[in-house]
């Protein structure tokens, strides 16, 4: 893999500070009714013996039109602000009292109290749902493209990279950057894809899928649904069959658009027949392939006689041009109201839900992100890598094109993302925490490998600008430290960001700030869902305070409910289970009626299932979850996000599931170990023949000592004793302490299903996967 070197030459005396920004191991390839009864299904053999249905014979999809108004049904205030009165107010006034309560809502249980209402303090006379911008407000994701469109159709919109010259050195590779189109150029795009979508068939509110890694295309696709009140659909690229098939048929989907890879070969062209809607299969072009014209010939013989016409392949070209030029048709708008996605949740447990969002609830998220994040306009870019299959990648991209800014889309190649960065240079980077403890474990890590002198240089350099922003905030400026120590960090992401974005999962209190030191930019976590259209909450760019989700978004307002079984109230400790409500809030799941009735009341309220605290100043810190509990024998129950948590903090451990059976009185555990610090411990203790430094090894050298290590005893006994250290220290009571631990030389995510797309463990698959090892833990471990 290649490398980006990032030396800082603190004098003529300290030897360089050079650092690789590793985001993934180098092992790593990759970063959620009415039918016909004349249709005639085939039987057919699956290559695992298990029957399956084969349709020639498609169904007609339901067509489902949302009629509720929930601003109305839910009597909540609202109303859209101008974009200027959201970027241009004083957010560094709120930060000491960033929400205030606005009433109390009564709530039934035994020992429930009434919960106080609260909204983000400018904004506790109606919420957020719309954001006017030159005089125009945007009540739909259509709208919000098309106003894009016409006040920046020169700005550059959706690019990808590309070679932009040759190298003038021989045999060196030529030089990247990024190509961009237009939003003029897009909007051309966008127009004739739905208009080919129409003209082939589709109704307004029929459903449209998108299975392939993140590329302008995708949103050329999703933009042109829009345009014709089409409902799209996300599938992760890395999703198995069964999720897949299960979703296209759920989902009714009756367009598929592909990349034109392995995704397609050998995945869609495998169970393409099982999917009951499916009528059209449109091919993304295979950029990187030179002989991708003969491919798609070949792919299109194979694919006319296994689906016996049933469905016509496409290229993204051919199918354009049903749209182009005389065969456009004009668009059918949809209403804010209206459905514009459905988002699968990548779910822990079970089948995924499909959660039904409104051009509503995206715009109103939109304007409250837009309300909490720095001013973003039409000058900033962001790169585009996390999966546009999850909501928040989605949000983040139509917020840049709704205020006329570009996307400079990856490769899609982890191995490749830190270059990416580098070549697209966003101002604004949305993260999750595993990318960033990578970079931050990347960067330590080599900053270690460096001479002593070097290493006190950088450590007084970061100590000294840690304790100016935490005095002064991340404004503050030190042009010498940066020119010294800090610049050759911030080349490496490109060098213009002024914001990194972090969700899905807590950030570590050391990753947030060190990262905030050493690109001299606000990191700042945020909090939300699929339900609540990925926001809930944003740090606000002036708070460094850290450990929490930040402040409410003015597009919703929080109650936390009492949890007496948990000890969670109100009163006692101001905590208890977030509940959300406003114009950002899904409608519930599609075809999950009894499901939406479990988390979703009648008063317009989402039930979250987190665990939530107000902090003195305002801000929400997740801390517990009412789910992921289970009961040990002897009647204790046991958190294992809050256990793992704590206990991730230990040494050579870079991630931890605890397993707890409800016939014993302890927990067991599967510890990922954090591969560098191991082995750099068993250098130390020379446990590593023949091994005089970590860099000399291999990737696959660096695996088999890792293997070795993992089965070693000693080790095992060594980590354990580290994981009761931690555990103490962090007051665990005594049934939530590990007892045995077996060791896992890669992360949870190299087992085929056992993590989601966003890195959550899933618990179940994880169990099934390590029964055995579960098993003989138990047996061979004696508590007293």
């Amino acid at each position: 893999m290649a490398e980006s070197s990032l030396s800082s030459s603190v004098s003529g005396d300290v030897s360089h500070l050079d650092v690789t920004l590793d985001f993934v191991p180098h092992q790593a390839t990759s970063i959620n009714e009415v039918i016909p009864e004349s249709v005639i299904n085939v039987e057919s053999q699956s290559s695992d013996d298990n029957q399956v249905k084969e349709y020639f014979v498609k169904k007609e999809p339901t067509v489902f039109i949302n009629e509720r108004d929930v601003l109305k049904e839910y009597n909540i205030p609202h109303k859209p602000y101008s974009y200027q009165s959201l970027v241009t107010r004083n957010i560094k006034q709120i930060v000491p009292n960033q929400t205030v309560v606005v009433g109390n809502a009564n709530e039934t249980g035994e020992g429930i109290e009434p919960s106080p209402i609260r909204r983000r303090a400018d904004f506790k006379d109606g919420l957020v749902s719309g954001c006017t911008f030159n005089d125009k407000t945007p009540t739909t994701c259509y709208e919000s493209f098309k106003f894009a469109a016409e006040k920046f159709p020169n700005r550059p919109c959706l690019g990808r990279i590309d070679t932009i010259a040759s190298s003038s050195t021989p045999n060196a590779p030529p030089q990247l950057g990024v190509k961009f189109e237009t939003y003029s150029q897009v909007q051309e795009k966008v127009l004739n894809v739905g208009s080919a979508l129409v003209n082939t068939g589709l109704k307004p509110h029929y459903h449209v899928a998108i299975y392939s890694k993140n590329r302008p295309e995708w949103q050329v696709v999703s933009e042109a649904c829009h345009t014709q009140s089409l409902v799209t659909i996300a599938l992760y690229d890395t999703l198995g069959e069964e999720s897949s098939v299960y979703i296209m048929n759920h989902g009714e989907v009756v367009t598929l658009f592909v990349s034109g890879d392995d995704v397609f070969s050998k995945n869609v062209m495998k169970w393409v027949n099982q999917c009951e809607y499916l009528k059209h299969v449109v091919l993304f072009d295979n950029l990187e392939n030179a002989k991708y014209a003969e491919q798609v010939q070949t792919w299109k013989e194979e694919f006319k006689n296994k689906t016996k016409d049933s469905v016509k392949l496409y290229t993204f070209s051919e199918f354009s041009a049903l749209g182009a030029g005389d065969k456009r048709v004009n668009p059918t708008p949809p209403r804010a109201i209206d459905i514009s996605s459905i988002m699968y949740t990548s779910g822990t447990t079970g089948m995924p839900k499909g959660v039904i969002l409104t051009h509503l609830n995206i715009v109103s998220t939109i304007s409250g992100v837009i309300g909490n994040l720095i001013h973003i306009s039409e000058q900033d870019r962001v790169i585009s890598y996390l999966p546009l299959a999850h909501i928040l990648e989605r949000v983040a991209e139509m917020a840049f094109i709704q205020v006329g800014g570009s996307i400079g889309y990856w490769r899609g190649d982890v191995r490749k993302l830190k270059d990416d960065i580098a070549i697209v240079q966003p101002t604004l980077f949305p993260a999750v925490p595993r990318v960033l403890d990578r970079l931050y474990d990347g960067i330590r890590d080599q900053i270690k490998q460096k001479k002593k002198f070097a290493q006190m240089i950088f450590q007084k350099a970061y100590n000294s600008k840690l304790k100016a922003i935490e005095t002064n905030g991340i404004e503050v400026k030190n042009p010498i430290l940066d020119m010294l120590v800090f610049n050759k960090l911030k080349a490496a992401v490109g060098g213009k960001l002024k914001g990194i974005l972090s969700g899905g999962a807590p950030l570590r209190k050391e990753v947030q700030q060190f990262i905030s030191v050493a690109f001299g930019c606000p990191v700042v976590q945020g909090y939300g869902l699929t339900e609540t259209c990925a926001g809930s909450t944003i740090q606000l760019p002036y708070d460094f305070s850290t450990g929490h989700g930040g402040c409410l978004l003015p597009c919703l307002e929080v109650k936390l409910v009492d949890v007496p079984d948990m000890n969670y109230s109100n009163k006692s400790n101001n905590s208890g289970e977030v509940c959300i409500r406003g114009p950002n809030i899904s409608l519930g799941y599609y075809k999950e009626e009894e499901k939406t009735r479990e988390v979703y009341d009648t008063d317009g309220w989402f039930h979250t299932g987190d665990i939530g605290r107000w902090l003195p100043s305002g801000q929400l810190a997740i801390v517990d979850r009412k789910k992921n509990m289970f009961k040990l024998a002897q009647g204790e129950y046991v958190a294992a996000e809050n256990v793992e948590g704590k206990l991730s903090e230990a040494n050579y451990v870079s991630r931890l599931w605890v397993y707890g059976d409800s016939y014993k009185t302890f927990l067991v555990g599967f510890v990922a170990v954090n591969g560098l610090k191991l082995l750099d411990w068993a250098l130390q203790n020379q446990k590593l023949a023949n091994v005089t430094a970590i860099s000399q090894l291999s990737e696959s050298q660096q695996l088999e000592h890792l293997e070795k290590l993992c089965a070693d005893e000693s080790v095992n006994k060594m980590i354990l004793k580290e994981l009761e250290r931690v555990g103490k220290e962090k007051k665990l009571l005594g049934f939530e302490m590990v007892k045995a631990i077996k060791l896992l030389p890669r992360d949870f995510e190299f087992y085929p299903g056992c993590t989601t797309p966003k890195l959550s463990l899933v618990r179940n698959k994880l169990r099934d996967l390590f029964q055995k090892d579960i098993d003989e833990m138990y047996e061979k471990t004696d508590v007293k």
